[in-house]
């Protein structure tokens, strides 16, 4: 009855979904090695104005209000059913520019519908819309910008989509990044750099209330830097990125991507990758992961196949839960697994295909199936059933169903589950 109740508040409520950061100009269902020209605030493009006083009075609000269902259904006979609903916004203030120079800040807030929720105590209460409080409040965004010609410095809290570092909009807010960035363009080439402090968001476990909101991205309060150089025209997109994540590894990652068009409704997109890592400090991190990735667009359906092989010793593990701060990069993450997951202390192999249909620009219907297999004999396939609706320019409406079947196991296990989740959001 609370799922029921919730379903019909959601669509009532016309919210919409923020769109996925990994789409693009071609549809390509994950992130690749570009990233939005830092100059561009997401929400607004900003002005230049004749005086501070103008940068201030003409600055403007904007924001969204999103609605979530989760629920999880395992079928291990130790693990509880668990759900959650909640009601989020994200309000952001943002000036216009004085001789290059802009500010901005964003407040991020979830509080879970404890009516359509479970219960804290009998640990019914699922958390990842929230927190174990059942609320999560934080300053997510307040940074200062300085931008001319071709430069762009942006320093303090902002979103960040990169390679082993991003967003990951997948519960009720993005990840974000305490962070000093600039980069430089010429032509069709960008150089990025700066160093990334501390993150919030879902994949830094801001439910674990030991850890606070915001956590530290290298150890020793000594964070991470970041460096790349990335190129990008209409049909090609390649890039080299540096991480030194402090105390616990260095990382390479290399990726390329090529569009073929056979016509103005067919076309063919090929990819690869490769992420090296080197162990610092006796971390136990050190890994190599390969990827290929292949998609057919004709009209409006889009079939892909994503592979990741990953090399791991039997002493090592990989670093971060999606291979990084964020969803990764990876052709083989799916909504629960990664290319990673089932690949400590051994390596694995994953596949994962995806069917999308698109229907009259509004409508997107999505089959994913991935194939995980491990270390240690792991098996886990995972479906994903995906449909969005877009109500309106700035609204609209989605519904995943996941399914996960651990095959190697003769009991149930953690792989053996589903969960449902319904986001809604409006954009204004």
């Amino acid at each position: 009855m609370p799922l029921l109740l919730l379903l019909v508040l959601l669509i009532s409520s016309l919210f919409a979904l923020e769109p996925n950061d990994a789409s693009n100009r071609y549809n390509i269902p994950f992130f690749v090695t570009t990233f939005d020209d830092l100059s561009q605030d997401y929400i607004i493009k900003l002005q230049s104005e004749d005086s501070v006083k103008d940068m201030i009075v003409k600055a403007e609000f904007s924001g969204e209000i999103r609605g979530s269902y989760l629920g999880y259904f395992p079928q291990e006979k130790s693990t509880k059913y668990n759900y959650a609903s909640a009601v989020g916004a994200q309000l952001k203030y943002a000036t216009n520019q004085y001789y290059g120079i802009s500010a901005a800040a964003a407040f991020y807030s979830s509080y879970a519908l404890k009516f359509a929720s479970g219960s804290v105590s009998d640990g019914t209460f699922n958390d990842e819309l929230t927190s174990k409080k059942e609320k999560y409040n934080t300053l997510a965004e307040l940074y200062a910008n300085f931008s001319h010609n071709s430069l762009n410095i942006r320093l303090g809290r902002q979103i960040l989509d990169t390679p082993l570092a991003d967003s990951d909009d997948v519960r009720m807010f993005p990840n974000t990044f305490e962070a000093y960035i600039a980069t430089y363009t010429v032509n069709n080439l960008t150089l990025f750099g700066g160093k990334i402090d501390r993150w919030q968001g879902y994949d830094s476990n801001y439910a674990l209330e030991s850890r606070g909101n915001w956590v530290q991205t290298g150890e020793n309060n000594k964070g991470t830097y970041v460096g790349a150089l990335t190129y990008d025209n209409e049909y090609s997109q390649s890039g080299i990125w540096g991480y030194n994540i402090a105390d616990v590894a260095n990382l390479l990652y290399i990726d390329t991507l090529h569009v073929i068009p056979i016509n103005p409704e067919i076309s063919f997109v090929m990819a690869a990758q490769f992420l090296h890592e080197i162990e610092l400090s006796g971390s136990g991190i050190e890994a190599d992961i390969y990827g290929l990735y292949g998609q057919l667009h004709v009209n409006n359906f889009d079939i892909s196949l994503g592979y990741n092989s990953v090399h791991v010793d039997d002493n090592k593990e990989i670093f971060g839960g999606f291979v990084g701060f964020g969803g990764g990069a990876f052709y083989t993450n799916m909504d629960t697994m990664g290319a990673d997951t089932l690949t400590n202390f051994g390596g694995g192999n994953s596949v994962v295909a995806t069917l999308s249909y698109n229907i009259l620009n509004n409508l997107n219907m999505q089959y994913i199936i991935g194939d995980f297999i491990g270390s240690k004999s792991s098996h886990v396939v995972e479906q994903d059933f995906i449909i969005a609706y877009d109500i309106s320019e700035n609204s609209n409406i989605s519904v995943t169903y996941v399914v996960q079947n651990d095959i190697n196991s003769a009991l149930k296990s953690e792989y053996d589950t589903s969960h449902l989740q319904v986001v809604a959001n409006y954009d204004f």
